[in-house]
């Protein structure tokens, strides 16, 4: 069978299809977690509270390209609260979940500090990034 190379579609439809899998299914675990909404793309106005699943850089670094193909799929949940009073104990229990949904499945590689972030008529929110890694494995 003829070789891939990261620019060929077969490539990128297989990859991708693993990757949407793994996101949808980090949307199903972190929704059955907790009671905020959990977005598996970014919505053009997240209303607060929300959990918002993206992918991360590098997206995906490959370990071994060929027959079976690995890579390292790295991705980030944003969580994304009120810029109240209460703001900052909320986003505090946002990653809690976010870190204990996650715990065993993925490498927690950072949580960067919150950032007040204006979103126009949803007014001002506190945003913290949780990001992650998995090893994937293609079948």
């Amino acid at each position: 069978s003829p070789r891939h190379t990261s620019g060929s579609p077969a490539w990128s439809a297989d990859v991708t299809a693993l990757a949407t899998s793994i996101r949808e299914g980090i949307v199903t675990t972190l929704t059955a977690a907790q009671s905020r909404k959990v977005h598996a793309v970014a919505p053009h106005v997240p209303i607060p509270p929300c959990l918002v699943v993206l992918a991360d850089d590098p997206w995906m670094t490959p370990n071994r390209l060929g027959n079976p193909l690995r890579y390292e799929l790295r991705l980030k949940v944003l969580a994304v609260v009120r810029d109240n009073s209460v703001g900052v104990t909320a986003l505090e229990e946002a990653v809690e979940a976010v870190l204990s949904g996650l715990a065993g499945n993925f490498a927690i590689r950072e949580v960067t500090a919150p950032q007040s972030t204006d979103i126009g008529a949803q007014g001002t929110v506190l945003v913290s990034e949780v990001k992650f890694s998995i090893q994937v494995k293609e079948a």
